[in-house]
């Protein structure tokens, strides 16, 4: 049965990697609680979450009080839900900084204001609409020097959002250069692939060190990445003919 609940779980995160725009809250939930509820099958309980708070947003700013009398959630895993938002993701305070309209030199403005004084490395990910209006944003924080890592359910119930045309993702070196390194290309990659998935446009990744700030769109790699994404999918295309 652990071996089958395994298999599921694999299965549902490929799914969330591979075809972003088919995935639910349903099904970002179910994986999230998957790691907190091994041998059991999750989805009655993302599924009941769902119908209890409306959206994977609402659980993840519930009460441990209205956490508990959802069946299937003990104090652990409730805990731990708390957690997973207090520790990915956070909402920006000073949003009246935040470009009402898109362009990358006013989001590269904010970012360097933003991410300049930083100690440890945040990951942000800003969303426009199809008009360039400013939408939302999320941060995924360190409490540590090391590298943050975005978790790709995170991202994927960000820009599964309709009203997302655009997004930009940034983040900081705060001991280093404004220059990328080979993870952040891969990270970059990974993010325009679920873009691309979703139908939405990568508009660029900044990476600020002090009050420098290095772009991925006005340095051309950006473009590179897209060229080796159109490739690889037609290479796919051709060998599924």
């Amino acid at each position: 049965m652990e071996g089958n609940h395994a298999g599921h779980r694999s299965r549902m995160v490929a799914k969330i990697r591979s075809d972003v725009l088919s995935v639910t809250e349903t099904d970002i939930l179910e994986v999230v609680l998957c790691q907190y509820i091994p041998r059991r099958d999750t989805r009655p309980i993302a599924e009941e979450l769902l119908r209890r708070f409306q959206s994977v947003a609402n659980v993840f700013q519930a009460s441990m009080e209205s956490l508990l009398a959802v069946p299937g959630i003990g104090y652990k895993t409730a805990q731990k839900l708390v957690m997973y938002a207090y520790d990915m993701v956070d909402s920006i305070e000073d949003k009246m900084l935040m470009p009402a309209e898109f362009s990358i030199r006013n989001v590269m403005d904010y970012m360097k204001h933003y991410m300049k004084d930083l100690q440890t490395e945040r990951f942000l990910i800003v969303a426009f609409n199809a008009d360039g209006k400013y939408l939302k944003t999320q941060i995924v924080k360190s409490d540590s020097s090391e590298q943050v890592k975005l978790d790709p359910f995170v991202f994927a119930a960000f820009i599964a959002d309709k009203s997302v045309a655009c997004v930009v993702i940034a983040h900081n070196h705060p001991h280093g250069a404004a220059y990328p390194s080979a993870a952040d290309d891969q990270a970059t990659k990974e993010c325009n692939a679920f873009c691309l998935s979703a139908g939405v446009y990568l508009a660029d990744h900044q990476i600020v060190a002090g009050n420098e700030c290095f772009s991925y769109q006005n340095s051309g790699r950006l473009q590179a990445i897209r060229k080796e994404s159109e490739l690889l999918r037609k290479i796919f295309m051709n060998m599924q003919d």
